[in-house]
């Protein structure tokens, strides 16, 4: 009833009266008007400034019974919408009379408790509390009182108010922190990093944390916690070293004395080895933790990948062995190395022989035990297909890769066939996806998802002849029945490629249509997106086959023997040049508008996820470059003078790629390429 009358007075009158008369805690009525008051000081500023008072008054009295002090405190915890003054005298109430006079261990609880959802409403005096109970965190002894200590600072230091915390604050819960012993006080120690990891975490900044150098409160704390023998206490000191070191990178900060990345990187592999020393379930929620660690710091340092491959990799092949321990184990490590394959292109290299031996023998096994594979088994063999597609990005295959795909796709169900297709076209491995998804369309009993697996089929034929990729990969999936079209097999000039090309993926095109029908408006809204890109797509490859065509205009139509004649009359030298002027000063106008079509769509995204708003970002930014740079190398006239002499031809990033300090080469390895595509192509305009 607080949230439809929040402000009746009549039933504040009511409750106000119910908790006057009946001051026993037994009584039905005092209960009911506790619950009352809670739910109306939640929902109404009034109800709470009237209120106050009262209840404060009924706490203050020697008068009321201890248990109705408490449910009294608790109507406290409810009141959102308290104003400062009120805020404040209730504090003064709680610290000054009730901690103090009242030191049992319930009462020291609900009032910190009290205190602390107070201060989190008003947000003023969150600096106090946390003072507040980092005073009793050091000198309550009991353990109850700290672990709940412990709670309240922690949901202090969420992502809301983290950034209210001061220096002193985080110094005292460092020290503490310090004093505290991993082998009795582990659970104590636990909540003490995780609640700065939060802090890091939510902040963004260690700038309270006192960094200056080696000899720093957090430095020392994580030195003294990674390599002890507590799993917990090295697992979240290992997180927070980590942490600390991810934002000093993103702020280019140096500590002094020490290379915080090395820190890092050895306090990892010292948990790495702790976790492969022993076995259970402790050793399987560290892990995940350890390898947490080791991508948020690949990702703003890709050079300590290759590092982490190397113990990750081993591990992997001793895990996948004969004697599989665990699953689950496995399949943490395969998303590891799929996420550090992601960062670093090129990384798992090393790592081919052992994927393709692992892939074969899993199939093999399942072959041989004519078993279907379960959930775990089907989820490892997609991770280990990501890896194996990462690793020969933009590189010839090997028979045993091309071998060990097949393998798999022999035995694992469409859905997870459907999964391979997708890193397969995401990687840049087209053919393949191709005739996954070929096969794949031709098993489904709905109307709508055949168009759309066509479709997409379709999409990665175009894709796949663009890139210039030979197609000799179909003949090893020559059993899903993908056959390349004769005019596919003899084309190799660029024009017909992009020909080609243009015209499967406007085929993909038309089928994705077909899947959205007027009977399934869902259906249509969420195909909206990828129609729209597709549409960008062709027009963009239309404009490459454009500029394609007018370059080799300049052989087949040579200026006339009047063109001298015509630009003078014309007022414009460029005419002197023949056809291939008008030409390209339409791809010039072409490129520009794309650009403008991908600008579109990314306005139009905007809740997109961060790699499909970046990848939009660049290509429009390849857009109107070649436009810029194509009239600026091609159509410089006589008249233009020197203008373009002092602008140099560079590939520069939108600048909203480095929002929050992060650089395109924190994205994956497809935006990185896309990246140096812009960059070789700036190279050839100079």
């Amino acid at each position: 009833m607080a949230v439809i009358i929040p402000e009746r007075k009549q039933a504040h009158f009511s409750v106000r009266n119910a908790l006057e008369n009946s001051m026993e805690s037994n009584n039905v009525e005092f209960q009911a008007a506790v619950f009352a008051a809670g739910k109306f000081a939640e929902y109404s500023e009034n109800f709470t400034v009237n209120i106050c008072s009262k209840i404060t008054e009924m706490v203050r009295s020697h008068s009321t019974p201890l248990e109705i002090k408490l449910k009294l405190i608790s109507v406290f915890q409810h009141m959102r919408k308290i104003d400062a003054s009120t805020a404040a005298m209730v504090r003064q109430t709680l610290i000054e009379d009730m901690l103090p006079n009242y030191p049992a261990q319930e009462f020291v609880l609900v009032t910190l408790h009290t205190l602390t959802l107070l201060s989190a409403h008003t947000l003023i005096d969150v600096p106090d509390q946390v003072e507040l109970l980092l005073r009793h965190l050091i000198t309550d002894p009991r353990s109850p009182v700290k672990r709940w200590v412990l709670t309240d600072l922690r949901y202090l230091a969420n992502e809301n108010r983290a950034h209210l915390w001061s220096e002193e604050n985080i110094g005292s819960i460092v020290k503490f922190a310090e004093s505290c012993d991993s082998s009795k006080d582990a659970s104590i120690l636990c909540g003490c990093l995780s609640i700065l990891c939060d802090l890091v975490k939510y902040t963004d900044s260690t700038q309270n944390f006192s960094l200056g150098n080696e000899n720093s409160p957090v430095i020392r704390l994580c030195r003294s916690c990674c390599y002890g023998k507590n799993f917990l206490v090295a697992a979240k000191a290992t997180q927070l070293i980590t942490l600390v070191t991810v934002i000093c990178i993103k702020e280019f900060h140096q500590v002094e004395g020490i290379d915080i990345v090395d820190e890092a990187i050895m306090s990892i592999e010292a948990l790495f080895l702790l976790v492969n020393s022993i076995t259970g379930t402790i050793s399987s929620t560290v892990l995940k933790e350890c390898l947490r660690c080791c991508v948020m710091l690949c990702k703003v340092k890709s050079e300590a990948c290759d590092q982490f491959v190397d113990i990750i990799g081993s591990s992997l092949t001793e895990q996948s062995g004969e004697g599989r321990k665990d699953g689950s184990t496995v399949l943490l490590f395969c998303e590891t190395l799929a996420s550090l394959g992601h960062m670093k292109a090129g990384v798992l290299k090393l790592l081919l022989p052992d994927i393709c031996k692992i892939l074969s023998s899993s199939c093999e096994k399942a072959v041989d035990n004519d078993i279907p594979l379960g959930q775990d088994d089907s989820k490892i063999l997609i991770m280990l297909c990501t890896i194996l597609f990462q690793t020969i990005k933009e590189h010839l295959w090997t028979h045993e890769a091309k071998q060990a795909i097949n393998q798999v796709l022999g035995v694992v169900d469409l859905w997870s066939a459907y999964k391979i297709g997708r890193s397969a076209s995401r990687y840049g491995h087209h053919s393949i996806a191709s005739a996954i998804l070929s096969n794949a369309a031709n098993h489904v009993s709905s109307e709508n998802l055949y168009f759309w697996l066509k479709g997409l089929s379709q999409i990665c034929q175009g894709e796949n002849k663009i890139s210039g990729m030979d197609d000799d990969t179909n003949d090893e999936y020559s059993h899903i029945k993908l056959e390349p079209t004769s005019a596919m097999k003899k084309t190799s000039h660029i024009v017909e490629k992009l020909s080609m090309g243009n015209m499967k993926i406007q085929e993909g095109l038309e089928n994705l249509k077909a899947s959205a029908t007027p009977q399934s408006p869902a259906s249509s809204a969420h195909t909206n997106f990828q129609l729209e890109y597709l549409k960008c797509r062709s027009e963009f490859l239309s404009a490459l086959h454009q500029i394609v065509v007018s370059s080799n205009s300049l052989r087949t139509s040579p200026p006339p023997a009047i063109a001298s004649t015509q630009a003078k009359q014309s007022h414009d030298d460029l005419q002197r040049c023949g056809r291939i002027t008008g030409l390209l000063r339409s791809c010039v106008s072409d490129f520009s508008r794309v650009g403008s079509l991908y600008g579109a769509l990314f306005e139009s995204s905007f809740d997109a996820d961060p790699d499909t708003l970046c990848h939009l970002q660049v290509v429009q930014h390849i857009c109107f470059c070649l436009s810029q740079w194509i009239e600026r190398v091609c159509l410089k006239s006589l008249k233009h003078g020197n203008i373009f002499d002092e602008q140099k031809i560079e590939f520069i990033p939108p600048l909203s790629l480095v929002a929050n300090n992060q650089d395109f080469k924190e994205y994956g390895i497809d935006i990185q390429a896309l990246v140096k595509t812009g960059e070789n192509v700036a190279k050839v305009f100079q």
